[in-house]
């Protein structure tokens, strides 16, 4: 493995398998920038197009653009030309059809399920949700998608790689020895989600003293400077 020289934290790295990557300031912690298609290129497959149920850059630049700026106003079909909708390759030409992608094809936030549970006999109502798809849920939010750490990396305090640094999961022992023993078992690709919960005392209310004590989980692979602030939206609400 070779060593890299990483500006934004002004500390040698090195990748796990050993991939030589230039990172910048202006990218943000450890972003890479990646190749993407033209903007009318019809991506086709749903596996392999990352903006789907749209079927290009520009049909979902587009949508979105529409969504946000014709909030209480209709778009009828007249709005759109047929010549517009078939040479820019839209998938939809009024605003049902985008509400109607929005509203059925798109990955929403993970259900409440109700469980009834018994405590000395005292019969009570639980609300909860999947830890799993609320994992799904912080890892389907654009904002989180540049600085999601997806593998460990090794961070060092000078060209020499004597003396290691720690900071973040990513960067620890652990999840690098684990991620070779996937590694060898044949899970390539594989990447480990290590789930955070934390709870804390909700007055209900003002008077007899009725509190309730919510649980909110987040994943370390959300870098500890973004989940921290309190409004960033890494912490969802599971029971």
């Amino acid at each position: 493995m070779i060593g890299e020289y990483c500006k934004k934290c002004d500390l040698w790295r090195r990748d796990y398998g050993g991939e030589m990557r230039l990172m910048k300031k202006s990218q943000g912690p450890h972003r890479v920038a990646t190749e993407v298609p033209g903007p009318q290129a019809n991506l086709g497959n749903p596996e392999e197009n990352i903006y789907h149920p749209y079927r290009s850059k520009l049909d979902w630049d587009l949508a979105s653009w529409l969504i946000d700026a014709t909030q209480g106003l209709t778009l009828s079909r007249n709005c759109w030309p047929f010549l517009v909708v078939e040479k820019l390759d839209l998938s939809f030409s009024s605003s049902r059809e985008i509400n109607k992608i929005v509203n059925e094809s798109l990955p929403g936030p993970a259900t409440f399920l109700r469980e009834e549970v018994s405590v000395k006999g005292a019969k009570s109502d639980v609300y909860l949700r999947e830890s799993v798809e609320c994992l799904g849920e912080l890892f389907g939010k654009p904002e989180f998608a540049p600085y999601l750490r997806t593998a460990p990396e090794k961070h060092y305090k000078d060209e020499t790689m004597s003396e290691r640094v720690y900071y973040d999961t990513n960067t620890a022992t652990f999840w690098r020895n684990a991620q070779v023993k996937l590694d060898a078992r044949g899970k390539q690709g594989v990447t480990i989600a290590f789930l955070i919960f934390a709870s804390h005392k909700t007055q209900i209310t003002l008077f007899r003293n009725k509190a309730a004590y919510p649980v909110y989980m987040t994943t370390a692979k959300i870098p500890k400077e973004i989940r921290r602030k309190p409004f960033s939206g890494a912490w969802v609400l599971v029971g």
